[in-house]
Order: structure tokens, then C-alpha cells, then sequence
């Protein structure tokens, strides 16, 4: 798999975005993960549950999601629930006692010979790309004020939105903030990554800064993150 990462400041003091971008060579071939998490601007300490979180999936991928290539789709589910209920429950335990209210998103991809299961909790963005375009596998957790519905450590506990499917050679997965695609078009976003003949790290990662570049330009001030994965 060719893969890069983009992590940007945007106009803000600081940078409440975490990610992950982790891959291992087993004897069942190899799995990778992707992980962005936002912090929530209007709450506390956003770079701080980010990168709790962030770090969880990290553990998780390693004790668990590697070893995962043959589980069942109802298993990775509970797994990967497991892992956000027990973040969401330290990070309100921690508050409470802190007298203080955070949170962040969750975005998580795990692929694994190009089988992928995505588990999602927010307003950030994962999508298919492809030859033809993009296809979203998650939804913005919004209401219609445009306010935050769902996130991992404020609110109650919600159980992630899953989806499973499979990645085909020369199709990638943008796991992005919204900040990263705030103000750009799905179709805007697919050809700035188009992947024709020729792929590589360094190739990915010039598209994503450009990406990040063009929302500056358009006046996007948000942290901007995202983190891009093409299968061979």
C-alpha cells in the first residue's frame, strides 16, 4: 500500500487534530490503520482527548486489529466498541473529576488486505476513491443547526457508525477533518488525488498539501488533517 499524512494548523492558535497512519507486514499479508480525531473547539483541551483517543486506536490496532485479517464483521464491531466505550468512560471519568468538559470525533479505518471495516463518530470524513470519483462511507453526525450530534468523551455514549467493504487495486481511502474538506467539492477532491499510472508516498503527500493549500486559499482557518491510503 502507498500512503501520506497531512497535518495543518489552519489560522488557529494551535492544533486540536491527532492522527495515525500505521502499517504491518504479517504472515496473512498486511493491515494498516488510519486514524483522525478532532477535538472539539468549543469545549477543553481539544489536543489533549484527541490524542488520547488517537493513541488508543494505536494500542488497539497493535494488541488486537492486526490479528483481526479473518474475525467476523460482528466481532471487529465489538472489538473496535470496546475500545471507544472504554476511552469514552476514562475521558468522563477524568472530567468529572477535573470539573472540566471535553471531546473530540472519531474516524478509524483498518484494512487488511484490502478488506476495510471504517468506525466513525462525528463530522470528519472517510471516502472511497476511486477512478470514477468518491464515495462516502460515513455520515456528518450534525444536527440542523450544524451542531455536533455524536463524539467520543462529551454527550452520552454512542456506539460507532460501521461500515465494511473492499478496497480494489488502484483505489485509495481519504480519512479526513472537516476542516481538510470543508471547502472543497467531492469532485474537486477526487482530482486532486487522482491516481493514474504512477503512485508513491511522496506523491500522495504533495496532493494532500495542495488540498490543504487550496482550502487556505478559499479561507478555511480550522485545523486541517487528513490521512491517505492507496492499495497497490
Amino acid at each position: 500500500m502507498f500512503s501520506g499524512i497531512y497535518w495543518g494548523i489552519g489560522s488557529r492558535t494551535s492544533n486540536e487534530d491527532s492522527l495515525a497512519l500505521e502499517q504491518v507486514s504479517t504472515d496473512k499479508g498486511t493491515a494498516a490503520l488510519a486514524v483522525v480525531c478532532d477535538g472539539i473547539g468549543t469545549l477543553e483541551h481539544g489536543e489533549i482527548v484527541s490524542g488520547y483517543v488517537t493513541e488508543m486506536c494505536v494500542k488497539w490496532f497493535y494488541r488486537v486489529g492486526v490479528f483481526m485479517s479473518g474475525a467476523s464483521a460482528s466481532r471487529i464491531r465489538r472489538s473496535i466498541s470496546k475500545c471507544v466505550y472504554d476511552c469514552h468512560t476514562e475521558l468522563k471519568k477524568r472530567a468529572a473529576g477535573s470539573d472540566i468538559v471535553w471531546g473530540c470525533t472519531f474516524t478509524l479505518i483498518c484494512i487488511w488486505n484490502g478488506r476495510f471495516v471504517c468506525a466513525h463518530l462525528g463530522d470528519s470524513s472517510a471516502m472511497i476513491l476511486t477512478d470514477r470519483g468518491v464515495r462516502h462511507i460515513t455520515q456528518l453526525h450534525r444536527n440542523e443547526r450544524g451542531q455536533l450530534t455524536r463524539c467520543v468523551g462529551s454527550m452520552g455514549y454512542y456506539k460507532p457508525e460501521f461500515s465494511f467493504g473492499r478496497l480494489k487495486k488502484k483505489q485509495g481511502i481519504l480519512v479526513a477533518s472537516d476542516g481538510f474538506t470543508e471547502k472543497l467539492t467531492d469532485t474537486e477532491i477526487s482530482g486532486m488525488l487522482a491516481i493514474h499510472s504512477e503512485i508513491s508516498d511522496e506523491m500522495i503527500e504533495k496532493r494532500l498539501v495542495k488540498i490543504g493549500a487550496e482550502t487556505e486559499r478559499r479561507g478555511g482557518g480550522d485545523n486541517r488533517s487528513a490521512v491517505c491510503i492507496f492499495r497497490r
